[in-house]
C-alpha cells in the first residue's frame, strides 16, 4: 500500500462527512416566490441591458417557433407526397 497514512486521513475524513446529519433544506415559501415574480413584472425595464436581453428571449423564442412551424409544414407536406405517389402507383396497377 503506498501511502498509508494518506488512506488513513482520507478514510477518516470519509466517515466523518457521511456520519453527519443532513442539513435541512432552505424553506421556500410560495408567497416569497410571488413577490419576487411581481417585483420582476412591475420592475423598470428602461436600462438598455434588460431591454436588450427582453428583446433577444422574444426574438429568439419567436424565430425557433417559426423554424418549427415550417419543420412541421415540410414534414406534413413530404409525407402528403409520399403518399401521393403510392396512391397513384397503386391506382395504375389496377
Amino acid at each position: 500500500m503506498k501511502k498509508p497514512e494518506k488512506q488513513r486521513v482520507y478514510r477518516k475524513e470519509y466517515i466523518e462527512d457521511v456520519g453527519k446529519l443532513p442539513e435541512p433544506e432552505p424553506l421556500y415559501l410560495l408567497s416569497d416566490g410571488l413577490h419576487l415574480a411581481a417585483i420582476e413584472t412591475i420592475g423598470d425595464r428602461k436600462s438598455p441591458e434588460v431591454t436588450k436581453n427582453t428583446l433577444t428571449q422574444f426574438f429568439h423564442r419567436r424565430f425557433t417557433q417559426l423554424q418549427h412551424k415550417k419543420h412541421r409544414l415540410l414534414h406534413r407536406w413530404a409525407n402528403t407526397q409520399i403518399d401521393s405517389k403510392s396512391i397513384d402507383a397503386n391506382a395504375t396497377e389496377f
